[in-house]
């Protein structure tokens, strides 16, 4: 009897898994697997029963296809200078945000807005600010850069610059409230005893802010790179764990 109950009890986590675990198989590994199935085979929706197989040929296509290079290297660029630039900004809002005031919460709560809107009304709001008759270019015409004024979505440069920018700018309270977290975790006593060692503000922010906001790390006192006088009053308080 109490082995049957025991079984029950291990059992009962996996009721609970099993209705989403089948949902995500049916509707995410099974389309997966049907997908790379059918990328080796010439099959379209007319001939839904006969597939036929032809190896790597729809890949050569696809790779031989100067469009599609395109949109990979568009692809790679959008990632990177999107990831960077999120960062970026969220890191200065950070740095600007992260004492606990009144107005810093207000100033918190706008930044962070965009990423709570839907992509459908940011989207149709700077198409509007960025179209050829927009926004932009009735401000720029009106304090005298005509010459700046341009469809700014009109060409590939300007179109992706411009997408690039606003991504980063969307997300950016996003990367500011956990970067925030980070930085509030720094205990108060680095900075005390990095000022009496006689570390400039930015070698506190590379050791301190860095590695806490970024790596979620505790900072290593023992550390060759960190600067002799720095290490020296870190070591003397090490008899007391990190806060």
């Amino acid at each position: 009897m109490k082995k049957s109950s025991s079984i029950r009890k291990a059992a009962y986590p996996l009721w609970l898994v099993f209705p989403t675990a089948a949902i995500y198989t049916l509707f995410t590994v099974v389309p997966l697997i049907m997908s790379v199935f059918l990328s080796f085979t010439d099959w379209n929706i007319n001939r839904l029963n006969e597939p036929t197989f032809n190896g790597i040929t729809n890949y050569a296509t696809v790779f031989g296809d100067p469009v599609f290079l395109r949109s990979i290297g568009n692809t790679l660029l959008y990632a990177v200078s999107t990831s960077f630039l999120k960062l970026l900004f969220g890191l200065i809002l950070a740095l600007a945000l992260v004492k606990s005031t009144h107005i810093n919460s207000v100033l918190r709560t706008l930044y962070y807005a965009p990423c709570v809107l839907s992509t459908t009304v940011i989207g149709v709001l700077f198409s509007s600010i960025l179209a050829k008759y927009g926004l932009l270019n009735n401000f720029l015409s009106a304090i005298g850069l005509e010459v700046l004024t341009r469809d700014w979505l009109g060409s590939y440069g300007s179109a992706m610059t411009a997408i690039i920018i606003l991504e980063g700018w969307m997300w950016a309270g996003f990367n500011m409230f956990i970067l925030i977290s980070g930085l509030q975790a720094i205990p108060k006593d680095y900075y005390e005893y990095a000022d009496i060692a006689g570390v400039d503000k930015w070698h506190q922010f590379t050791y301190f802010a860095f590695a806490y906001a970024f790596l979620y790390s505790e900072p290593d006192s023992q550390h060759h790179g960190w600067p002799k006088g720095l290490r020296h009053y870190l070591r003397v308080d090490q008899r007391r764990p990190w806060v």
